[in-house]
């Protein structure tokens, strides 16, 4: 009987760690406006181990300057360089929207950032990177 429940406790286990995400650790690339630090993710699906995969991961990256002030209701400027490495490992706050139950996170004007999903970015023989974006 002992056996049984612990065969029984051994599979569910298993069975719900199906997907795993390790911790990410760190990525780093360099933009025309500066060093951006995101996230290299390492997916493993025990599953469907076809879908295992590495990609990086680059949240929060300014593509315009934030259009307050006298920017307001006006076209995107280009962003303006910034003199440290951007950490790009965390959302930005949405623009601002009706809410809905899928958007309750935090709004605000200041709300122009790309978020990036792109293959491995460390490939020194690409001519050219294809990012994801969301």
């Amino acid at each position: 009987m002992a056996y049984r429940l612990l065969l029984a406790i051994c599979c569910l286990t298993l069975q719900s760690v199906s997907t795993i995400a390790q911790a990410p650790s760190n990525v780093q690339v360099t933009t025309n406006n500066g060093v951006v630090f995101g996230e290299k993710i390492n997916f493993i699906r025990e599953k469907d181990p076809i879908v295992n995969a590495t990609f990086d991961r680059f949240k929060g990256i300014p593509f315009a300057e934030p259009p307050l002030g006298q920017r307001r209701f006006r076209k995107p400027e280009p962003v303006s360089d910034w003199p440290d490495a951007w950490n790009a490992t965390f959302y930005r706050k949405q623009c601002w929207q009706l809410l809905l139950e899928n958007f309750t996170g935090p709004q605000d004007e200041d709300c122009l950032y790309l978020n990036i999903w792109s293959p491995d970015v460390n490939v020194s023989h690409l001519k050219w990177l294809v990012p994801i974006l969301r």
